[in-house]
């Protein structure tokens, strides 16, 4: 876990999970990198606060042999998704999802 600080004050987070065993579906190295969790308070976007905790993230990661990543993105979400583009990350897969316990209106 990597926390950002401004003046002391926790202004963001990133929380990296590394998964042991290459993946069954991918072809990836022997270990993948799954950004579980990440954000950053509305008042410090834009300020390049997210690019420095995915850079601390990577450097860190790389120097573990690691370089494949995960992370999943609402839809919705463009700019987390346009972030991710930037550093390389394309879509792909899809997940789907069914709340409210109804049974899917049924």
């Amino acid at each position: 876990m990597l926390v950002a600080r401004r003046d002391g004050v926790a202004v963001g987070y990133a929380l990296v999970h590394i998964h042991e065993g290459a993946d069954d579906t991918w072809p990836t190295g022997e270990r993948i990198a799954e950004l579980e969790s990440f954000a950053v308070l509305a008042s410090e976007r834009g300020r390049g606060v997210g690019t420095l905790l995915l850079d601390v993230a990577d450097e860190d990661l790389a120097a573990l042999g690691i370089h494949d990543m995960i992370v999943a993105v609402l839809v919705g979400n463009t700019a987390a998704e346009e972030l991710y583009r930037r550093r390389g990350m394309v879509p792909a897969m899809t997940k789907m999802i069914r709340l409210g316990g109804d049974g899917g209106g049924r």
